[in-house]
């Protein structure tokens, strides 16, 4: 069974039963967890690898009473904008930066904050003072009573899921999604909420922006601003696609979850995923990181052609990855696999033999980001990752491994954006440049996107005041 064919069973299935309506038992749970769900189906069906740990290279500076202080999520007053950011920072050479948000903030003509949540930990110095620490808040509440109530939930759920895909759960995945439930109903439902009210009540912002909307706690705070009447925008931090559970949905349906609008790429985006919002509030505004990246990343000199392979969750690409180093002169090839951050830990498990490959530079740290990887290289290689389509920004030569699941990015290949590998010969010649392969332009992001995305927000923020 295939990713397309998992996506579709558990779309089917969530029709069936009407599982996001309120006329379905539990469906007050269901939109939380089902993201999780479908992540427990994929690593079981698929070899997939999208929830190892992540390891990051952080300068932790020494906690003062003063910076306590100033990121205690707490001591907020009054602010136009309410920012919740993904936490995921890179090193720039002076700060660790978001590269979603801090282009964005520079020139926001609103005041604001940032709460942002740590992949491990907080990485600083930051060169906003603005931000917050969104996860200093009260934790489980652990009693008898909710580790039951998550038990029975978690029992009726795994219930309708074998019986509907055919897919028998083992007792890992079963403690894995019942841990899951645990945390939103005995932190999220209880204390988290009560946190994010607060913060709510504090800032009162005009509108809340966040990245990754469908986060579980990021639901938790949707659900408190829209009591508030409060709009929610959220940043599109990945091109969409037409299988994703997060933002495909079997219906149009108004989701108390679900931000007021969606801020994607391009029109590619607005048209191809089955959003649960009306497309109208899916509004192509472009991509600000790429923008900023293109202007201050300044390619290094090397002779060599240089390939870059980026890892997605399909764990294949390592076979081509280690074809290519076993069988290209280091004097005139470098070759660089650049490692998802989920699997910095764990890529020697799950990529055996490339250890100690002497034409292989492989990265598990997040020193550069991406789009350094992306600038200073000749050819981009991938399977399923949003770089694919960002690789067409600065004009690259694509190469996407064909397997079973390439429906994600099976667009750049049919439009001539990028290349259709289909076994590891065919690589090594796209590389050697021996099949004469020259893209076509892809067009997937809308130019100036900061000005773009602060005239939604204007927009928004007047229309409050009528």
């Amino acid at each position: 069974m295939n990713n397309i064919t998992v996506y579709k069973l558990f779309s089917q299935m969530e029709e069936k039963y009407d599982m996001l309506s309120s006329e379905f038992l539990h469906s007050d749970i269901w939109k939380f967890i089902r993201t999780e769900v479908i992540r427990i189906l994929l690593e079981h069906q698929q070899n997939m690898c999208v929830t190892m740990t992540e390891t990051i290279n952080k300068s932790i500076k020494k906690e003062t009473l003063f910076h306590k202080y100033n990121v205690n999520p707490y001591k907020a007053g009054k602010r136009d904008i309410l920012m919740i950011g993904l936490g995921r920072r890179y090193w720039n050479g002076l700060f660790y930066e978001d590269p979603l948000l801090d282009p964005l903030c520079d020139k926001l003509p609103y005041s604001y904050y940032i709460y942002e949540y740590a992949y491990r930990e907080h990485l600083e110095p930051t060169k906003n003072k603005k931000v917050k620490y969104l996860d200093r808040f009260n934790q489980l509440i652990n009693t008898d009573e909710r580790k039951k109530k998550a038990r029975e939930l978690n029992d009726y759920f795994i219930h309708i899921i074998e019986e509907e895909m055919q897919f028998c759960w083992t007792n890992d995945e079963k403690e894995r999604l019942c841990r899951y439930i645990f945390f939103l109903v005995g932190t999220l439902d209880t204390n988290f909420r009560l946190f994010a009210d607060t913060i709510l009540k504090k800032v009162n912002p005009k509108v809340v922006i966040m990245v990754n909307a469908p986060d579980m706690m990021n639901m938790i705070i949707i659900q408190e601003a829209k009591k508030r009447h409060i709009p929610v925008v959220e940043l599109a931090h990945g091109t969409m696609d037409n299988e994703g559970i997060a933002y495909n949905f079997y219906k149009r349906i108004d989701l108390d979850t679900a931000p007021d609008y969606i801020l994607v790429f391009g029109e590619y985006d607005r048209k191809i995923a089955n959003y649960s919002i009306s497309k109208e509030n899916v509004i192509p505004v472009g991509y600000p990181v790429l923008e900023e990246k293109k202007k201050t990343i300044q390619r290094e000199k090397d002779e060599r052609i240089r390939i870059t392979f980026f890892a997605g969750a399909n764990t294949l690409l390592g076979s081509y990855v280690k074809f290519l180093a076993e069988n290209l002169d280091e004097k005139k090839y470098k070759i660089t696999f650049k490692l998802h951050p989920h699997q910095y830990n764990s890529w020697r498990k799950l990529y055996p033999g490339l250890e100690g490959l002497s034409n292989l530079e492989i990265v598990d740290n997040n020193l550069s980001d991406a789009y350094y990887y992306i600038i200073n290289c000749d050819y981009v290689i991938g399977i399923i990752t949003s770089i694919l389509y960002e690789a067409t920004y600065f004009n690259k030569k694509i190469g996407i491994i064909k397997t079973d699941d390439n429906g994600f990015s099976e667009n750049l290949y049919l439009n001539n954006h990028a290349k259709l590998i289909e076994d590891e010969e065919q690589l090594l010649d796209f590389v050697k440049g021996l099949d004469d392969f020259v893209p076509s332009r892809g067009e997937y992001f809308k130019e100036n996107a900061v000005h773009n995305i602060n005239l939604v927000i204007h927009k928004i923020i007047e229309g409050q005041k009528r």
